[in-house]
């Protein structure tokens, strides 16, 4: 029985770790993700009305990538 909470023990809080780890780099990538989505926003409105369009479609499928990306780290 001691053997077996120990383990448990050991292991969980291995995985406690990894997962913590995980979750933090994938919102820092998320974060990177937002920042250029901004910029692509930021770009497309300097720009001509057939590129301000294309820039803005680029960050609108980027932000629900990113949209996807926020609950995966909810989820974990």
């Amino acid at each position: 029985m001691e053997n077996t909470v120990s383990n448990a023990e050991h292991y969980f809080g291995q995985f406690c770790s990894v997962m913590a780890s995980y979750t933090r780099k994938t919102a820092k990538l998320r974060d990177k993700a937002d920042e250029l989505v901004k910029q692509l926003i930021d770009f497309g409105n300097t720009e001509n009305p057939e590129l301000r369009s294309a820039m803005k479609n680029m960050a609108e499928e980027l932000a629900k990538i990113q949209d996807y990306r926020h609950a995966q780290v909810y989820v974990v």
